[in-house]
């Protein structure tokens, strides 16, 4: 199977670019999940139907986004976004934890396949406020794009994968370091 092959390459590549320290946060979180990619590379299934990763490679991998990081998005298909815009527009999709586990982000994919195969889906988690929050996210590369669909879906935030903050408000220009 090419795909492990694939990912040991790309992953030597970023290795040596993070070794000479050249790459900022937003590339270092592509490596960061192709080095979770390639810790897991003999249990990464896809379906030779829709090429999606299992849920239970996804789940471990948003399960270890969120602890390290405090907060993901992921495709169905296992890809991070690094650039961009992400925000809601299925307030309804919106579910509030008090604790989370692998078992419970399983079962939300399960629940939100459908919206998951959309192109530009992604499954996100975050924490705030002593809960642990999924959506399924979009991400704009306008941010005068994700403003429009925030506004018009009732979000109180977006969050820039890049500058790697979440705009608050009405107005969106309140930042804040997640």
């Amino acid at each position: 199977m090419l795909l492990p092959t694939f990912i040991l390459a790309v992953h030597t590549i970023f290795k040596i670019i993070e070794r000479r320290n050249i790459m900022n946060n937003a590339p270092r979180n592509m490596v960061l999940l192709l080095n979770d990619l390639f810790r897991f590379k003999t249990d990464l299934v896809l379906d030779s139907k829709t090429h999606n990763v299992s849920h239970k490679i996804l789940s471990q991998l948003a399960e270890k986004r969120l602890i390290t990081n405090g907060g993901f998005s992921i495709s169905i298909t296992g890809l991070v976004p690094i650039y961009g815009y992400a925000v809601s527009i299925y307030k309804d999709r919106e579910c509030k934890y008090k604790t989370l586990d692998r078992h419970d982000i399983a079962e939300y994919l399960m629940t939100n396949t459908g919206l998951l195969k959309l192109p530009n889906h992604f499954l996100s988690g975050w924490k705030f406020r002593n809960h642990i929050y999924l959506d399924v996210s979009i991400v704009l590369q306008s941010l005068e794009k994700a403003k429009l669909l925030a506004k018009r879906h009732g979000q109180i935030a977006i969050y820039s994968l890049y500058e790697n903050i979440e705009l608050i408000g009405n107005t969106f220009f309140n930042k804040s370091k997640k």
